[in-house]
Parts: structure tokens; C-alpha cells; sequence
């Protein structure tokens, strides 16, 4: 898990965190990257094939922007910002109950959720994907998984480098002095 805890309330949930996982027998097996610079933050997002974003409300979020263009498969909160601006057009849970095979992708960029069932199928639909394109199965199945898993991967990418880049905000920004 990586973020940054801005007070005391979320040192304290980093640390109930941290007691579950260790209640779960999983303290071993999950790494906690806390206030890390942003090198960090790359070089996990470089060894990352899924990134989780589970924060309601938030009113833009530039994690879930960042993961994307990292090339992880994203599974963000259903609200604000990311429903509206980053995460779109999205996978949600019911698009992978009625597919039953799993979704074909034409120009998804990623998976929203709202509620623990619906984390869970997106989060498991993303895995599957994922260790597909990893090469680690090889049945026909696994292979539509892992065209998949590059095409949210490379339609993310160009996404975000189209609307959220460096360039595309200077661009922006010009126009509008321009303007004035």
C-alpha cells in the first residue's frame, strides 16, 4: 500500500491497517510505503500491474491519473473526479456480470467500483488481465485477458496523455491568456 497520512486520524488508520493485515496473517506479504518521495512512488508503480484507489469523493485524483499513465490497470471509486473526469469510459462490475466471459474492450480505460462486491469483481477482473498479459497462462481465454489488460493499458495511457500531460495543460493555459 502506498500513500501519505496528512494527520493524526490517518496515522491511526494506517496503523488499524496495519494491525488487520497482521490479524489476517498477511503482515509478511504487504508492504506499507508511507510519505515516500515520488521516486518511490514510480519505482513501485513500475513493478505494479493493478492500482487500487479506494478514496470516495475525491474531487480529482491525480493517484489514479499517475497509475494510468504508469500502464497499471486502475480500479478507482465510482464518485467525483474519477467517475466523471479520469475514468472514462470505465469497466464497472455489472458490464462484467452480464458479459459472463468477461468484457471485450473497445475504448475502456479502466474499472470503477462503489461497494466491497463490486471491488472485489472489478479487482478480480483486473488480476485475471493482468497476470494474462504477464504470460502466465496460455489457454485462448488468457489470451483474450491479456488483449485486453493492453488495450485499458494503452488507451489509459494515450488518455491521460492527451487530456492531463504537461503539454496538453500549457496548451490549455495559453489559450486562455491568449484569450484574455
Amino acid at each position: 500500500m502506498i500513500g501519505s497520512t496528512r494527520n493524526e486520524a490517518d496515522e491511526a488508520l494506517l496503523q488499524s491497517i496495519e494491525r488487520e493485515a497482521a490479524r489476517l496473517g498477511l503482515g509478511d506479504r504487504v508492504d506499507f510505503v508511507v510519505n515516500a518521495p515520488y521516486s518511490t512512488l514510480l519505482e513501485w508503480f513500475a513493478k505494479g500491474h493493478v492500482g487500487l484507489h479506494t478514496m470516495w469523493n475525491e474531487h480529482f485524483g491525480i493517484s489514479v491519473v499517475e497509475m494510468m499513465a504508469a500502464g497499471l490497470l486502475t480500479v478507482a471509486h465510482d464518485t467525483a473526479g474519477p467517475a466523471q473526469d479520469i475514468v472514462v469510459p470505465a469497466i464497472r462490475a455489472q458490464d462484467l456480470k452480464s458479459s459472463q466471459g468477461g468484457v471485450t474492450v473497445t475504448k475502456e480505460i479502466g474499472y470503477l467500483a462503489s461497494t466491497v462486491e463490486e471491488y472485489a469483481a472489478c479487482l478480480a477482473d483486473a488480476l485475471d488481465s493482468s497476470a494474462s498479459a504477464g504470460g502466465q497462462n496460455t489457454t485462448s481465454s488468457s489470451t483474450s485477458a491479456s488483449t485486453k489488460a493492453k488495450v485499458i493499458q494503452l488507451q489509459a495511457r494515450e488518455s491521460v496523455k492527451r487530456r492531463f500531460s504537461d503539454d496538453m495543460f500549457s496548451t490549455y493555459l495559453h489559450s486562455l491568456v491568449r484569450a484574455v
